[in-house]
């Protein structure tokens, strides 16, 4: 017999136990296990010297032989399975030692036309499968792939967003009951649909599949439904209903594979939408990952972005998870009012980020930071963000993100300090200076170039670097005046200088970095 299976051909068809009952839906079943984990890649019938499959094993094969050398055949091949074809009802006396083993179905046709039936069902699942794969590599949609699944279903199937608006659906199969009429009419579920549809149980958010029995004013009709993944996240459902065919656990598994290309093509819709929206997404993540890319690739993609050369940034992370799609977008629309506009957001691992940027020094104080991450992001939206501290170096990223990370990781030990004063109220908003101490109590491992970054501080850095220029000395009057516990007298009596003076130089820093050092969180 031959074959049009490539042998080189490594996408080969899956075919499921249940998959295969189907196939054999129209033949007398003799004898059938009831249950069997096994998926089959090809099948060898027997008698036959050549093998089709020379990389398959025993069990990645579906062997077919008649009643005669059926029991041969599992004595030779101890890890096959046999579709077992016999004249007659009768089950073989042999039968009960091979019962997980074997499918004996009544012969009503000759052994060659059976052979042809079942390559041409393998062949069909193998096109399928590879022009959905081909659909996706191409770019195409998810009414592409239903396009291409019209076939093998003849059922009626949808696809809904998170928003239950319709995304593809079935256009030659006919819809059943007035609800899916609806749908496709209006683009959407009707508000009293959709109650209709949650009461029973449908458009659930896990993973797993849903199956039940609806009774419409039509009648009753069978219903699987799926929910969809883009990234990772919730972003919709597939529904199938059994117009022609009944659901069974042959057409799930075939549901399955269809499920498995259309989460891709979200995984591809999320990323282009990303793309669009953050074109600048791919450059951070580069120095957020930790690659240092060459100093002029830097200075051009820093170029394309406007950001002036003199700018320092505060990084936030904000611990989005698995959001679904339309409120992740709605959570990075509001984000990009942060800092006044002067920022970028881009999705990274379940997280949205923030690079915030600003030539003013007193832009990104702790203050500010939280009023802004309060009013736009976490209290309307209900979610926690961290910030690392301000930082000079874009190259930096990868180290004002781990801050911001650690920050969110160690949000309780913070709180723990916070609680001590009266004023505290829920916390949305976590900062890396809050987490300092609790991260060096960790007794992580730290490499050193995360603790200089750690110990260094752009305004003090600022203050140090004019005062070589100018000859001043205000990083010591800061430090004596933090050190005398914000007593002015005794700083200035230490310092030799003017009460006044020392008084002046303090409220000038606090003005410029917008600073409250009567707070201890600033100090």
């Amino acid at each position: 017999m031959r074959t049009l299976f490539s042998l080189n051909d490594k996408s080969l068809p899956d075919i499921t136990f249940p998959m295969l009952l189907d196939f054999l839906s129209s033949y007398t079943m003799v004898y059938k296990p009831e249950f069997v984990q096994r998926t089959f890649k090809g099948f060898k019938p027997i008698p036959s010297e050549q093998s089709f499959y020379p990389s398959l094993s025993d069990s990645q094969l579906l062997y077919v032989a008649r009643t005669n050398l059926a029991e041969s055949t599992l004595q030779e091949h101890p890890d096959a399975f046999v579709l077992v074809l016999q004249e007659g009802k009768e089950v073989p006396a042999w039968y009960s030692d091979y019962s997980d083993r074997i499918v004996i179905i009544e012969r009503k046709d000759t052994f060659s036309y059976f052979l042809l039936l079942i390559q041409e069902y393998f062949i069909q699942v193998l096109f399928w499968s590879n022009e959905m794969d081909r659909i996706v590599k191409s770019g195409g949609t998810i009414q592409d792939l239903i396009y291409a699944s019209e076939g093998v279903f003849d059922n009626f199937i949808s696809v809904t967003d998170d928003e239950h608006c319709l995304i593809a659906y079935s256009r030659f199969v006919e819809s059943p009951g007035e609800i899916n009429e609806q749908l496709i009419q209006e683009g959407c579920y009707t508000e009293e649909n959709l109650e209709r549809a949650k009461k029973v149980g449908l458009f659930f958010e896990t993973t797993e599949e849903r199956r039940l029995q609806t009774i419409g004013e039509e009648g009753s009709y069978d219903i699987a439904q799926f929910s969809l993944r883009a990234n990772g996240n919730y972003f919709g459902h597939i529904s199938m209903l059994n117009t022609i065919k009944p659901i069974t656990d042959g057409q799930i598994d075939l549901l399955r594979i269809l499920l498995k290309r259309i989460n891709m093509v979200c995984d591809v819709m999320w990323e282009e939408r990303m793309r669009i929206e953050a074109p600048h997404a791919s450059f951070f993540i580069k120095l957020i990952s930790g690659d240092q890319p060459a100093d002029k690739y830097i200075e051009t993609q820093m170029d394309s972005l406007a950001i002036p050369k003199n700018s320092q940034f505060n990084l936030q992370v904000i611990a989005i998870g698995s959001e679904n799609f339309h409120r992740k977008k709605a959570i990075a629309d509001a984000a990009s009012k942060l800092n006044r506009g002067k920022c970028y957001h881009f999705g990274f691992e379940n997280d949205l980020i923030v690079l915030c940027y600003s030539e003013d020094d007193g832009a990104f104080s702790i203050q500010k930071r939280e009023k802004d991450l309060n009013h736009y992001i976490c209290r309307p939206f209900h979610v926690y963000a961290g910030t690392s501290q301000v930082f000079a170096g874009i190259r930096d990223l990868d180290m004002a993100y781990r801050q911001a990370k650690i920050a969110l990781e160690l949000r309780d030990a913070s709180d723990l300090e916070i609680l001590k004063n009266e004023e505290f109220e829920d916390r949305s908003v976590y900062a890396f200076e809050d987490a300092l101490i609790y991260f060096l109590l960790s007794q992580r491992e730290v490499d050193q170039r995360f603790l200089t970054f750690s110990y260094s501080h752009s305004m003090l850095e600022k203050i140090l670097a004019e005062d070589k220029k100018n000859n001043t000395n205000d990083i010591n009057i800061l430090w004596a005046y933090l050190c005398f516990d914000r007593n002015v007298s005794s700083a200035a009596k230490y310092l030799f200088m003017h009460r006044n003076t020392v008084l002046y130089r303090i409220e000038k820093i606090e003005k410029r970095f917008d600073i409250d050092f009567t707070d201890q969180r600033s100090r």
